[in-house]
């Protein structure tokens, strides 16, 4: 089965090798991991930043994959940005779909989905200054953190959960634990494999956890890589090939695992 885990910055083109066009962009950059699942984190949902495109339907098309799942961290009002509240739809899916504007985390699968479920972590009340680099050039700004989840696709013989945490400290160490208390006892109360994939703003996330990374190497920023904040993990030492993969969206590589039955 191959995997892969991809932070697509809401489909934005970092490096501009063919295409100018994000959709397409994106939608070459999905075919190109030819994966059976793939777990994305900042994904838009009918935001009007990415031309209002269904990120994750568009992803499964080009995948090729029937089953998928879209978990908002939040909605839009206009183009502000609100919570999550009660009546909300916190999993929409190929089964039921909307039109809301949001913005999250996703699931694509080849391989069928027998249910999903949802967990919500959590969260930083504040942000930090951040800097972005963009080759030579770099910034300073304030960032404000939002709400984050996990989503897990049951499948037949192991469930696969995908995760985005903050960017917060110590907010993501908590959030790393509380995600990893989740999937051990899903795996104990199902008795199948828990694989756990995202992007864990974390340089060492299986530190001090009985979590074992399936695949090591520099995944962000894309243009001079010197950290691994994406992961793909299990509680038990599987056999795996792996890589990572730089495309023209987004300034994270991709996380690509091949895992043996």
């Amino acid at each position: 089965m191959r995997l892969a885990t991809w932070n697509i910055l809401h489909g934005k083109i970092i490096s501009q090798k063919e295409e100018s066009d994000p959709g397409i962009a994106f939608a070459k950059a999905i075919a190109i991991l030819d994966c059976d699942l793939i777990g994305l984190q900042e994904v838009d949902h009918f935001h009007p930043r990415s031309f209002s495109a269904h990120q994750t339907e568009n992803a499964a098309r080009a995948m090729g994959a029937t089953n998928w799942a879209f978990a908002p961290s939040y909605f839009l009002n206009g183009h502000l940005e609100r919570d999550i509240r009660d009546g909300d739809q916190l999993i929409v899916t190929d089964q039921n779909s909307n039109h809301v504007p949001a913005y999250g985390i996703a699931i694509i699968s080849k391989v069928p989905v027998l249910k999903w479920e949802r967990l919500d972590l959590r969260r930083a009340r504040f942000g930090k200054i951040m800097r972005i680099s963009e080759g030579a050039k770099s910034k300073r700004f304030y960032a404000k953190d939002h709400a984050r989840s996990a989503l897990a696709a049951f499948l037949e013989d192991r469930i696969v959960i995908n995760t985005h945490l903050s960017f917060v400290q110590p907010f993501n160490f908590f959030q790393a634990r509380e995600v990893m208390r989740w999937g051990k006892a899903l795996e104990e109360k199902y008795q199948l494999p828990v694989l756990l994939m995202g992007d864990f703003n974390l340089f060492h996330a299986t530190r001090f956890s009985k979590w074992i990374s399936l695949g090591s190497g520099l995944t962000f920023p894309i243009w001079e890589p010197d950290r691994q904040i994406d992961y793909i993990m299990s509680r038990k030492n599987i056999s795996t090939t792996y890589t990572t993969v730089g495309l023209e969206i987004s300034d994270h590589r991709a996380l690509i695992c091949e895992v043996t039955p």
